[in-house]
């Protein structure tokens, strides 16, 4: 497997959702550095040249690059990004130095089936290296969360006042056949039924207040309960939204600030 660690903390992107011109990324590779290289735009798009990077907190963020230059000093430096991918856009801040650095290669990594039992539970794991014996590998504990089930957070979240309420609205988004095929702007499901948790905080990062809960892409939040939590309309609404899963859950949060319009 090449793997290594990051030398710097990779930057906050512009938009998860547009190739990351403005950040670079610096990799010191422990093993396969010469499997590094550079690919074209076209051929970045279609899955070529996929990594994880995984911070010191166990939160992973999937990228692609399109660019390697390789330095006198044994560091490669990856430009042209794509940034969390495969739904982790909700991990691109709060990276650091020194993070997990793994290239992504189809014939390195074999998937492994887990039981929907195991999940939430923590497991007990030895890693032992070509050359190394089992009594001496360190025990590893996990806890198995299942994030290949997660439906993706929503996104283009809004609020607006409605009467004496707050309408909170959202895009949708689909963990399996994504692409826009038919032009409608619609994309599958891909969840048992469609439902969603908004959580509504007393300030950006705060204390949940109350969890409104929907089966369509918007919610109201109604004027009693605005006033039981905030005693009068406010100028704007902290609020974390996720879609639900009928096998494991909420799936990955949209944490945002939003001014009513």
């Amino acid at each position: 497997m090449a793997w290594g660690a990051t030398g710097n903390a990779l930057g906050a992107p512009l938009s998860p959702f547009a190739t990351d011109e403005v950040n670079d990324l610096t990799v010191f590779m422990t093993a396969g550095g010469d499997r590094l290289a550079g690919v074209t735009q076209e051929a970045m798009l279609n899955g070529a040249n996929a990594a994880l990077l995984l911070r010191a907190d166990g939160a992973p963020e999937l990228i692609q690059f399109r660019e390697v230059e390789a330095r006198a000093s044994g560091a490669f430096i990856l430009r042209g990004l794509l940034r969390g991918r495969r739904g982790t856009d909700v991990f691109v801040t709060g990276h650091t130095a020194g993070e997990t650095f793994v290239l992504l290669e189809p014939e390195t990594i074999e998937r492994t089936l887990l039981a929907l039992g195991d999940l939430g539970l923590t497991r007990h794991w030895r890693a032992v290296g070509a050359g190394g014996l089992f009594d001496e590998a360190p025990v590893l504990s996990r806890v198995l969360t299942g994030r290949d089930l997660m439906p993706y957070a929503p996104v283009h979240l809004r609020a607006e006042i409605l009467g004496a309420d707050i309408l909170l609205s959202w895009v949708r988004r689909s963990r399996l056949g994504g692409a826009w095929q038919d032009g409608s702007g619609e994309v599958i499901l891909g969840e048992a039924a469609e439902a969603y948790e908004v959580d509504i905080l007393d300030g950006p990062g705060g204390a949940v207040q109350r969890t409104l809960h929907t089966n369509s892409p918007f919610a109201t939040y109604d004027q009693s309960d605005i006033a039981a939590d905030f005693g009068a309309m406010p100028a704007t609404l902290s609020c974390v939204v996720c879609q639900i899963s009928a096998v494991i859950g909420r799936g990955f949060s949209r944490a945002a600030t939003l001014e009513i319009a």
